[in-house]
């Protein structure tokens, strides 16, 4: 494919519904939605007595459900959010950087029948990086990139082996890279396997393993392991992959949010960058407060600040040779995020 691969895809998928973040918590996420909906719309509970209790839309669950109390086979939810971190020095350099992101995001699950979910979730992410003063380093650029793309498609299926466990898999195709990047060359893959238990009415664990490729560099395996524990009325714990929501119930509506995480991403450089055909790597950590709105039971907003306590920048050549690595002084952040379920 010809160059500005990002764009043309992305507004592709956009115009037919699939429009497009992170492999191991994005696919956590993937496979936590489909599996959940085995004990909340797919399948009645067994009661104490064993025998199945009348159906009842659980939080979450779409507006026709809430209308109606039938469960709706087809599961649709939209995601997408903006990000800033703000101007930061890069360690040993006199370089400094800044970074917006934008995401957008869909998950789709279809119930073919009572123990069959077929799943797919594309989200894709833009990232802007701002460099100053970065020429010496990996060349002569004082911006050795600008804008940087990301598309991530999961498509899989859960099996519902009863009211308390269910079984996932799937595939992983990402796409990363500088818009100017050769396409075929931004590409990694992997699939993902795994197990939800539902231990309690306040508690469910997924687990299992992804495996995928990587843009010069070794195969990565990684642990797939969620928790959704519904501690009190007030407090809730959710991990996705290695990420975090502890989370207070402030009302109805509103609720406080604790967060932490780290993520990994890499893009393939464009042939004219100062490191041609190269591979940009960012790792970071971060660290956060926020605030939840949930209008109602099937959206929600996010407004989320804190800091990114750790990061490292790395350069590597077409080879995956390292050219430049540095860690970035912390800075601070703030995000807006927000979701859709029907």
């Amino acid at each position: 494919m010809s160059s500005h691969w990002f764009p043309t895809i992305a507004t592709g998928l956009i115009a037919t519904g699939l429009s497009a973040q992170a492999i191991a918590a994005s696919t956590e996420h993937t496979t936590r939605q489909a599996a959940k909906q085995f004990a909340e719309k797919v399948t009645a509970q067994p009661s104490q007595t064993g025998t199945a209790e009348p159906y009842q839309p659980a939080p979450g669950a779409s507006e026709t459900e809430y209308r109606t109390g039938e469960r709706n086979p087809l599961q649709i939810s939209l995601r997408g959010g903006l990000r800033y971190e703000f101007e930061t020095d890069v360690k040993n350099t006199d370089a400094e950087v800044s970074i917006f992101r934008a995401n957008l995001g869909v998950g789709v699950s279809y119930a073919v029948s009572q123990q069959w979910l077929l799943n797919f979730d594309a989200d894709a992410e833009i990232s802007s990086y701002d460099f100053k003063n970065f020429a010496g380093n990996v060349g002569p650029s004082d911006d050795p990139l600008d804008e940087v793309g990301e598309l991530t498609l999961r498509p899989g299926v859960t099996y519902i082996h009863s009211p308390e466990w269910a079984f996932f898999g799937g595939g992983i195709f990402q796409f990363a890279g500088e818009f100017d990047a050769d396409f075929e060359d931004t590409a990694t893959y992997g699939g993902f396997g795994g197990a939800r238990w539902k231990v309690n009415k306040d508690l469910a664990v997924s687990f299992g393993l992804a495996v995928k490729s990587r843009l010069e560099d070794d195969t990565i395996v990684l642990p797939l392991l969620s928790v959704d524990w519904w501690i009190d009325d007030t407090w809730s714990l959710a991990t996705s992959g290695l990420e975090g929501t502890l989370a207070a119930k402030l009302d109805e509506q509103w609720s406080a949010l604790f967060v932490g995480g780290y993520r990994m991403r890499e893009y393939r450089l464009a042939d004219d960058n100062d490191v041609p055909d190269g591979v940009f790597r960012d790792d970071r950590v971060h660290l956060g407060v926020g605030i939840e709105f949930r209008p109602n039971p099937i959206s929600s907003i996010q407004l989320i600040g804190g800091a990114t306590v750790w990061s490292q920048l790395r350069f590597d050549n077409s080879t995956g040779n390292k050219v430049f690595e540095e860690e970035t002084d912390p800075t601070a952040f703030i995000g807006l995020r927000g979701t859709l379920r029907f």
